[in-house]
């Protein structure tokens, strides 16, 4: 997607509404697969990788644009304030984020086409098996509960 001369800010909070959802931007002298996320702590954001799958999608992102293209490109997040001033601050995934991402989505895959071929679709409980569920230790004291009306 060109940028068509628009900075990020513009890009970002709205001064021209972005039409496509392609997370490629390109500019005459770099391109990037751009993602844009809410600001968070870099601590968090880190955490958020794997909590919410972000070093898997990077790296489907850089393996299909680079499918496509030929070319690896960085993966940046960006994050965006919602309200004004609309800051905004850059992080660049590291190669170790993208190759664990790349080897969790190739599992998946991995994954996807053995239950397609066998017609087995392992969930919860892959054997159909009935779990015993308990009430953890503190919730059990019936003690705790009894109510004395006298």
């Amino acid at each position: 997607m060109a940028t068509s001369g628009r900075t990020c800010a513009q890009r970002c909070t709205g001064a021209r509404k972005v039409r496509s959802k392609l997370p490629f931007a390109q500019t005459p002298t770099r391109s990037s697969i751009t993602n844009f996320k809410p600001p968070i702590s870099t601590e968090i954001h880190a955490a958020a990788h794997t909590n919410l799958g972000y070093d898997v999608q990077a790296a489907f992102y850089v393996d299909g644009i680079k499918r496509v293209t030929g070319r690896e490109l960085p993966f940046l997040f960006v994050a965006v304030e919602k309200e004004p001033p609309h800051a905004v601050a850059v992080y660049r995934a590291d190669p170790e984020i993208i190759e664990i991402g790349r080897r969790k989505y190739q599992a998946a895959l991995q994954l996807l086409k053995w239950c397609q071929e066998s017609g087995t679709w392992p969930a919860y409980q892959p054997a159909g098996e009935v779990e015993l569920i308990s009430l953890p230790r503190w919730a059990a004291n019936a003690e705790a509960f009894a109510f004395d009306a006298a």
